[in-house]
């Protein structure tokens, strides 16, 4: 589950580390975390007496990647990753100094109060989280899910149309599957299904086979965005592995951060990490999806706030067709990557279907119905929707905004990239597609 212990751990990335001074900042930073986690505690539990709690499940995962960085001393701590510069950066008669404060900081004030965090969780506030997982169970609950649909999709649609939409897209993506499924000569998709999940040539087999196909996919997408767009990121995008403390999820993510645009790759369990959506993650999380974006975004003369902020509607639905352009141009090559691809969309359109799957229980047979992993309700990518059903207003924004971009229609937004068509004058070079 994502949250404050996770993201304060990976704070790191988004601050410079070129000079002595950056470093004392950074431990002024650690020093304060113990009032920072006092806080959220305080928060929480005025979330808790006002009913507004996140489903049980979820919590009880949490004390368990807290504990997984406490766990860590020193240098070896997630927060002490700053500390692999310092000798390049900092006069060598200050990095000494440095070091001592920053793993003193680490081991007297970030340790001893994630370990606080960690307790009250386990103790006292995931117990009372809901049993029920739908967010209309808060109180208000249905009202706040239409807010928060209206706030994430920029439109006027309703919960039951954006569900009504879902079922027509499941019923396309089900449809472009069972293409693939029998020109491999499969008789139906459940089949086809069952084979790609017991496939072990699907799988990864090393860390370095699973970094070299997301280095391999974003190489090949690099070469045709010239041709695509009339501009192109000046940072170039670095394919590196994820931080073990962020845990099992996502398989990967773009981090915006002080370094040139990163794409991390999720390396653990790698037995278990499927390659047949590692194209489809590459063209969304990194190039011509967040990364292209992202970095346009932040050349624009523009203020900070808007350099900085974003909206999911505009955000995600141009990685979802970031997505579709890598087909439009004819790669997905490997038809089990286009299956990927397709998988991929599924996942985020069944949540948006969320009269049908209300429940954890549910969700999973819906899952079971539309994925390449028989073991759906099992696996990373359900998991992954588990936590992000805590609002599912925002699980559909993905797929509702791909409908919208790809037709090229006019949105509401005043977007920050000079790659969105809709009205900008730098985006004449880009394929969109109606669909």
């Amino acid at each position: 589950m994502q949250g404050i212990h996770l993201t304060l751990a990976g704070y790191s990335d988004s601050f410079p580390f070129d000079t002595a001074k950056d470093y004392q900042a950074y431990i002024k930073r650690l020093q304060t975390l113990p009032a920072v986690v006092d806080q959220v505690i305080e928060v929480s539990r005025q979330g808790a007496k006002d009913g507004l709690m996140p489903p049980r499940y979820l919590l009880e995962r949490v004390p368990e990647q807290i504990d997984g960085i406490v766990a860590q001393r020193g240098a070896q701590n997630p927060f002490a990753s700053p500390l692999e510069k310092l000798d390049g950066v900092v006069p060598a008669d200050q990095r000494d100094a440095l070091r001592k404060q920053l793993l003193e900081a680490i081991d007297q004030q970030v340790r001893p109060a994630y370990a606080k965090l960690s307790a009250f969780v386990r103790n006292e506030y995931a117990p009372q989280g809901r049993t029920q997982e739908g967010l209309w169970s808060l109180p208000d609950g249905e009202k706040l899910y239409q807010y928060l649909v209206r706030t994430q999709t920029t439109t006027d649609l309703t919960p039951e149309q954006i569900h009504q939409i879902g079922l027509q897209e499941v019923a396309r993506i089900e449809a472009e599957m069972t293409v693939i499924a029998k020109a491999q000569g499969y008789a139906d998709l459940a089949s086809f299904r069952k084979a790609v999940a017991a496939d072990k040539r699907r799988f990864a087999t090393s860390s370095e086979q699973l970094l070299e196909q997301y280095r391999h996919y974003v190489a090949g997408m690099q070469r045709e965005l010239p041709n695509l767009f009339e501009q192109v990121p000046k940072k170039p995008l670095e394919v590196e592995p994820m931080p073990a403390f962020q845990g099992k999820y996502p398989p990967a993510r773009y981090l915006q951060s002080n370094k040139p645009g990163v794409l991390r790759v999720n390396i653990s369990d790698v037995a278990h990490r499927t390659l047949i959506n590692v194209e489809t993650i590459a063209y969304h999380e990194g190039v011509p999806g967040h990364h292209l974006q992202v970095s346009l975004a932040q050349t624009l003369p523009l203020p900070p706030f808007r350099q900085q902020g974003g909206y999911n509607a505009y955000g995600e639905g141009w990685a979802l067709y970031a997505e579709r352009l890598g087909k439009d141009v004819g790669l997905y090559k490997d038809p089990y990557s286009d299956y990927g691809r397709l998988s991929a969309d599924s996942t985020r359109i069944h949540p948006t279907t969320r009269r049908a799957c209300s429940s954890k229980s549910t969700a999973t047979s819906c899952g079971q119905a539309s994925r390449w992993d028989t073991r759906w309700g099992n696996c990373n990518s359900w998991r992954c929707v588990q936590r992000r059903r805590k609002n599912s207003a925002i699980v559909s924004t993905c797929a509702h905004s791909i409908l919208q971009c790809s037709a090229t229609a006019t949105c509401r937004l005043r977007c920050c990239s000079s790659a969105c068509a809709n009205g900008s004058r730098r985006s004449k070079r880009i394929r969109w597609q109606n669909r």
